[in-house]
């Protein structure tokens, strides 16, 4: 009787278990950025897109679609290249490859701090484990903190997902348009400029506070996407954002950042890049905050990276940098 009693309870656990991951991945996560996007790549409008925009919240904030021609916006929020390359690896399983990649090359593009957004339950969970194969992460090397926040994406979705769940009862953080484009009308130059400067300090100390600048998973990562552009025939396009004044400023007194220096400068002379990164130099009214765009930046600068992907096609692959 009570080994009956016991599988009843089992069972009855168990099934609560399965509800509650049903209920957070199917229902709870389904208004994920990350979703939504995916859901609406796969419109036959945008399905044919042959420019993908990929990477982290600068490209989701500062490029528009609707002023390049064929292309979407795949950027999101702390994308970071790892995470990127997990994406890219799946829509080319179920796409036509694109024409061209446009990936962001930040200051803190290689930073450790993606690590430990994902590994603290910080991003989607649902979504990004999804996208992993869980012998390569074994023979990945991956500290077994990775493993442990595989199993428990995968398995107990809703364990820890505090953000996520937040999210749901809150209002959308963001508006999104029919082309991935993301967009806000806060502007960085209401504040005083010393504001403005303690607010580019805590952008700054987000990125590198407590993280190192240049992380081995990113740089692998990295070598795996360009790998990838090569292999299906991409044009790779490396871009630096915008930053505002005063958060370059805060690099320009960050001695330790000088490693990474040497990294982005290797990389700027190996591939094809634009540097926008001083593009609004002395105009903080085009920010949102210390490193992200607002709408009116963000058309400007769309604008202009259009005329300089018109320039870039009449130029032949092999006299491309990196080709």
């Amino acid at each position: 009787m009570k080994f009956r009693k016991l599988i009843i309870s089992a069972l009855l656990l168990t099934a609560i278990h399965l509800f509650f991951c049903w209920l957070y991945a199917d229902v709870l996560s389904s208004n994920s950025l990350q979703r939504k996007k995916s859901a609406l790549f796969k419109t036959e409008r945008n399905r044919k897109a042959s420019i993908w925009m990929m990477g982290d919240s600068h490209p989701m904030m500062a490029i528009n679609p609707a002023f390049i021609p064929g292309s979407f916006n795949q950027g999101a929020t702390s994308e970071y290249y790892f995470l990127t390359l997990l994406k890219l690896k799946g829509m080319l399983k179920e796409f036509a490859p694109p024409e061209m990649l446009v990936l962001p090359l930040d200051m803190h593009s290689f930073s450790a701090q993606g690590n430990a957004l994902l590994l603290q339950h910080e991003l989607d969970d649902v979504f990004w484990a999804r996208l992993i194969d869980p012998v390569e992460l074994l023979q990945s090397g991956l500290p077994s903190a990775w493993m442990r926040w595989y199993l428990s994406a995968r398995f107990f979705p809703y364990a820890g997902q505090y953000y996520r769940l937040l999210a749901f009862l809150k209002k959308e953080p963001y508006q999104m348009d029919s082309a991935g484009f993301v967009s806000s009308e806060e502007d960085f130059s209401k504040l005083s400029p010393e504001e403005r400067q303690l607010a580019a300090e805590s952008r700054f100390k987000a990125h590198f506070g407590k993280y190192p600048p240049v992380d081995s998973l990113q740089l692998t990562a990295f070598s795996g996407i360009v790998s990838l552009c090569r292999s299906n025939n991409i044009r790779l396009l490396l871009l630096s954002y915008p930053l505002s004044d005063e958060y370059r400023r805060c690099a320009e007194h960050q001695p330790g950042l000088q490693s990474l220096s040497y990294l982005t400068d290797s990389i700027k002379a190996s591939h094809c890049h634009l540097d926008f990164s001083r593009f609004f130099s002395g105009k903080p009214g085009f920010f949102s905050d210390p490193d992200h765009l607002n709408l009116r930046g963000a058309t400007l600068l769309s604008r202009r990276l259009n005329s300089a992907l018109d320039s870039l096609r009449k130029i032949p692959v092999a006299r491309l940098p990196g080709t």
